[in-house]
């Protein structure tokens, strides 16, 4: 009798998209990342879902429907339509309530349980405050706090870390093997302090992020190939994918889209030769049209100036508290000029608080470095060092532009008088929603 074939290894993923398109400008760019997705497809261990609320009166195409859907994320090659099955048809809900969010990945983890489960949270980022608003169904939402008053209701950090917690316990997770944030500012040592008590590994980005959003077209294929692979792989791969194999630039109908939408509103061409002009490639081969326009590199070039991305082992943030406490501790025993001055010259990041004053949003690499320049202390140099050898051990994966030299990975919110005294950005803003980061470090 011939012995039975020894057992194959294989590891179960679900990767779970909330993809919050209920905002006039990011609805299309939403809705194609969900067709990029599409491009993958769950196979086999991979099983992919999403939930996707569009905007009503924005993007008109693939049915223009307004409502919130939940899909089972199935392969398709047209990144205009979404063929993926429609499980169900939840009605409007604010994608802004951490309820909402929870309920989503309670509802993905019972239907689809797995070995490992991968959450991409997708919409408008703000740093540490949060993100992911919704005009539906306005007001305040469940927190009467200054952010709240400042910038509307939205997923706040505070939120989102209770939201998990919720999920997990609900849906039985003992913890993520990867959390995504495609969205604006969110690669935040105190985003990433909320994030490490629910989850192995994270991706964001320090600076905004341009509307092509991430390349799941390749990344999701890793798993897809090789499903035994762990989440470090899997989040350096968000990151050495990101823009270069994206399907809105490697696909030359997406590309020549892209370059006649940059058209609009030039002196370059009338609006009647745009519209003979997408008319005439509608009719064109891929072939015919990569034949004519620019590559990839012609697109590229402009996207990566200002880009970054950070992948990130969240099981080395508690190290990057405890030395940046340490740096904190230094600090108090110099003259704050020179902290200012570190602060002044540090590589920053767009705000979203008052543009007025210098952006608040740092590197804290380069402000670590920058501080044992500035400083010219002994003890404020070993903490620095402290810092950036942390920061090393955490961040396994990075990439950045020209325009962007001095990024490293992780930003810190280090604000100046202005913006600490005001509600919105000031201290008791920011222990009520960076919470979990206020109560870890001294910073």
């Amino acid at each position: 009798m011939l012995a039975a074939p020894p057992a194959q290894d294989t590891t179960s993923w679900l990767v779970m998209y909330y993809g919050d398109a209920d905002d006039e400008i990011l609805e299309y760019d939403i809705l194609t990342d969900a067709n990029k997705i599409e491009l993958a497809g769950s196979a086999g261990d991979v099983q992919l879902v999403a939930q996707l609320d569009r905007f009503k009166g924005g993007y008109h195409g693939d049915g223009d429907w307004t409502s919130t859907k939940r899909f089972f994320i199935t392969y398709d090659e047209d990144l205009k339509v979404l063929a993926s099955e429609e499980l169900e048809d939840i009605g409007e809900v604010a994608m802004s309530d951490g309820d909402t969010l929870a309920d989503f990945i309670t509802w993905a983890a019972t239907e689809y349980p797995a070995d490992k489960y991968v959450l991409i949270l997708s919409d408008h980022g703000a740093g540490w405050p949060g993100g992911w608003s919704d005009p539906d169904p306005g007001g305040l939402g469940a927190h009467d706090i200054a952010l709240a008053h400042a910038f509307g209701d939205m997923l706040f950090l505070m939120e989102i870390d209770d939201a998990l917690s919720k999920a997990q316990e609900a849906a039985g997770i003992a913890e993520f093997e990867l959390i995504g944030m495609d969205a604006c500012l969110m690669s935040d040592l105190a985003v990433y302090t909320a994030l490490a008590a629910h989850a192995r590994y994270a991706v964001a980005s320090q600076e905004s992020e341009p509307d092509v959003g991430w390349a799941y077209n390749s990344f999701l294929k890793t798993i897809l190939e090789d499903p035994t692979i762990d989440g470090a792989t899997l989040a350096q791969q968000v990151v050495d994918s990101y823009l270069v194999d994206d399907a809105k630039i490697t696909d030359p109908r997406e590309r020549a889209e892209r370059i006649l939408g940059m058209m609009e509103g030039s002196d370059e061409v009338s609006a009647e030769e745009l519209i003979e002009l997408r008319d005439g490639l509608e009719k064109m081969t891929l072939d015919e049209i990569a034949a004519q326009i620019p590559g990839p590199e012609a697109i590229l070039e402009d996207l990566e100036d200002k880009m970054t991305l950070t992948a990130v082992d969240l099981a080395q943030i508690p190290d990057v508290l405890s030395a940046v406490s340490g740096l904190a501790q230094a600090l108090t025993g110099v003259d704050q000029k020179h902290a200012a001055a570190a602060r002044t010259y540090a590589q920053a990041f767009e705000t979203v608080f008052d543009d007025n004053e210098p952006s608040p949003y740092l590197d804290l690499g380069n402000v670590a470095e920058l501080l044992k320049q500035t400083t010219g202390d002994a003890q404020v140099a070993a903490a620095a060092d402290e810092v950036i050898t942390a920061l090393g051990r955490a961040v396994i994966g990075e990439k950045h532009g020209r325009q962007k030299v001095g990024a490293n990975g992780i930003s810190i919110y280090f604000p100046n008088s202005t913006l600490f005294a005001a509600d919105e950005s000031g201290y008791d803003s920011f222990v009520t929603v960076a919470d979990r980061f206020a109560a870890s470090t001294l910073w």
